[in-house]
């Protein structure tokens, strides 16, 4: 896969001693984030990433971010990823904060309410090279705290931005 997405040798030697170090980092989420990645360099601008509970979704996003798209150029160095969620639920918030953000990352997790308050002055502000809307199922019914409009207005400003769900 390394190959196809046309990687240098630094990220197969990252990914080689990532695997062999006592770091919380697993097998599957790399191989889920060189999945995402692949689409991405593609050209996909809506990627699914369907797994279930406990299985490393918040790992592969890690990854996918601070490291594998950052190696392949894709994301670069001033450009940050909103990572947003519908649940309101503030300890998921917490959590995710506390598992994404970090000094060396490039990950902003932004509550769904604050995103759609500052809507795309906060995209241009953070300089967002991708979106990724976790607990996307929450998205979906009566119950919902993704705004559809709110998303198509951000296709419709940036008709290139990816999201990942």
């Amino acid at each position: 896969m390394l190959s196809s997405l046309k990687a240098n040798k630094n990220l197969e030697i990252k990914i080689e001693s990532d695997l062999q170090s006592s770091q919380r980092i697993y097998k599957n989420e790399i191989i889920n984030a060189l999945k995402i990645s692949k689409a991405l360099i593609e050209g996909s601008l809506n990627v699914a990433l369907v797994a279930p509970m406990q299985s490393g979704k918040t790992g592969t996003i890690k990854y996918l971010c601070n490291t594998i798209l950052t190696e392949l150029g894709y994301l670069r160095k001033n450009q940050t990823v909103l990572f947003t969620t519908s649940m309101r639920d503030r300890a998921l918030h917490d959590q995710n904060c506390k598992t994404l953000e970090s000094y060396e990352g490039n990950i902003l997790v932004c509550k769904i309410d604050r995103l759609k308050q500052l809507g795309l002055v906060e995209i241009d502000h953070y300089n967002a090279g991708l979106i990724v809307r976790d607990e996307d199922q929450y998205g979906c019914g009566e119950e919902s705290t993704f705004d559809f409009t709110f998303f198509k207005n951000i296709r419709k400003a940036y008709p290139q931005m990816p999201i990942v769900m």
